[in-house]
């Protein structure tokens, strides 16, 4: 069994499951930690965030700024801009599941 520690993923998908199938990542046997900021800047936000989602308790988060931000815009307390990339994030059909997980 392993731990890894992975920060900034940035919404940036494809390249987490490069890094996963480097490391030899096994869900079954090993643990993810993300230190923050798993969304937002990349192209895949959502698939990035239901991916990590989905490995249950073999992985955990840290919350970042990023994900701070995410919140307050989808909470309705302070508006999105065009600096962020959460357009699908807030469109997502799961937008509460992710609020609450």
């Amino acid at each position: 069994m392993a731990t890894f520690v992975i920060g900034d993923v940035q919404g940036c998908y494809d390249e987490l499951q490069l890094l996963l199938k480097k490391i030899d990542f096994s869900p079954a046997n090993d643990k993810l930690i993300f230190a923050g900021d798993i969304i937002n800047k990349g192209p895949d936000s959502l698939k990035t965030i239901n991916f990590i989602m989905s490995l249950g308790s073999s992985a955990s988060i840290v919350l970042g700024n990023h994900e701070i931000l995410f919140l307050a815009i989808s909470y309705n307390y302070i508006p999105s801009s065009n600096k962020n990339t959460f357009s699908k994030l807030l469109k997502a059909p799961n937008l509460k599941e992710i609020q609450n997980w």
